[in-house]
C-alpha cells in the first residue's frame, strides 16, 4: 500500500518512508519504528513531515495520541519545525464510495 501510493504521488525513494507505532510490552516490534524515524529526519535536517497511516480507515487513540499529539512533539523536540498528520477517511463520502466499490462485487452489484 505505501510503495503504490508513493508512487501514484510521484515520490521519490527518498522523499517517504514506511514506520510502524504501537509497540506494546517487552516484545520486539515491526521496524523502523515511527517515533525514531521522525527524530532521525529531524537530526538530519528534514523540517516538515506529513505523515498518513493507511492501515486505519478512521481516526483513533494511535492516530490523533500517538502521531498528530506525540510523534508531531518529538519530531519537534528533535529539531524539526512541522509534523502535519493527515486524517483517515473516517466518515467522508469518499470513504463510503471506496466501501462500496470494494464490496459491490461481492453483493452481486455494480457501484453506484
Amino acid at each position: 500500500t505505501a510503495a503504490l501510493l508513493a508512487a501514484s504521488l510521484g515520490l521519490g525513494d527518498d522523499e517517504w518512508a514506511l514506520a510502524y507505532q504501537s509497540r506494546f510490552g517487552p516484545a520486539r516490534w515491526l521496524e523502523p519504528a515511527t517515533d525514531r524515524l521522525l527524530a532521525g529526519w529531524a537530526r538530519a535536517g528534514v523540517r516538515t513531515a506529513d505523515v498518513i497511516c493507511p492501515g486505519f480507515a478512521v481516526d483513533c487513540l494511535e492516530t490523533v495520541e500517538e502521531i498528530a499529539v506525540q510523534a508531531a512533539a518529538a519530531f519537534r523536540a528533535a529539531g524539526g519545525e512541522a509534523l502535519r498528520y493527515v486524517p483517515a477517511l473516517n466518515d467522508s463520502p469518499a470513504h463510503a464510495e471506496a466501501l462500496a466499490a470494494v464490496l459491490a462485487p461481492f453483493l452481486g452489484r455494480g457501484a453506484s
